[in-house]
């Protein structure tokens, strides 16, 4: 299984491409009005003053696959104000099993552009008849 962070995703998507992935599918979910780009991993006073957040929500299916015991450093401070919310996903696709996807059907994309190639080759090798315009 593909993991973000590893070679073939580097190769297919560009080195920490994931985070960006994550981001721009939230930004096209319009329950979500916004999403911080680079957010810190530690949810802190800062960041949550800075952009004046009211909530903080994850799904249940995440990228680490964590079990939520509810002592995660990173949501302590908003499950300490009650601002934390988890909410069931209704999918287990997360970015992890989208570029395994991705990256799977890259041989048969692969195998089908080349029988392209090799068709459009032999076109444009044979002999080619002008049909005039009317």
């Amino acid at each position: 299984m593909l993991r973000p962070g590893t070679e073939p995703v580097r190769l297919f998507c560009g080195k920490g491409a994931e985070p960006v992935a994550n981001a721009v599918a939230c930004c096209l979910c319009w329950r979500c009005p916004q999403v911080i780009i680079g957010a810190p991993s530690v949810i802190e006073d800062d960041l949550l003053r800075t952009f004046n957040i009211s909530l903080v929500v994850r799904g249940s299916v995440t990228e680490t696959r964590v079990t939520d015991t509810g002592d995660d450093a990173r949501y302590a401070l908003p499950r300490q104000r009650g601002m934390f919310r988890q909410l069931d996903s209704p999918s287990d696709v997360v970015t992890a099993s989208i570029i395994q996807r991705i990256v799977g059907n890259r041989a048969a994309f692969e195998a089908r552009n080349a029988k392209k190639v090799a068709s459009e080759q032999a076109y444009y090798a044979s002999s080619k008849d002008y049909v005039k315009e009317v």
